[in-house]
């Protein structure tokens, strides 16, 4: 039973990081393609 709890923890932890890192990923590109855009219509 531990362990099935330790895997589902682990899992959990696992799902949890690769939304974290999904989002970091996607509000970065976000900003940067924003700040470009930004840059882009002052030049």
């Amino acid at each position: 039973m531990n362990e099935a709890t330790a895997s589902e923890i682990h899992e959990f932890t696992y799902v949890a990081r690769l939304k974290i890192c999904s989002i970091l990923f996607y509000s970065i590109l976000f900003y940067s393609i924003l700040f470009y855009s930004i840059l882009c219509w002052k030049c």
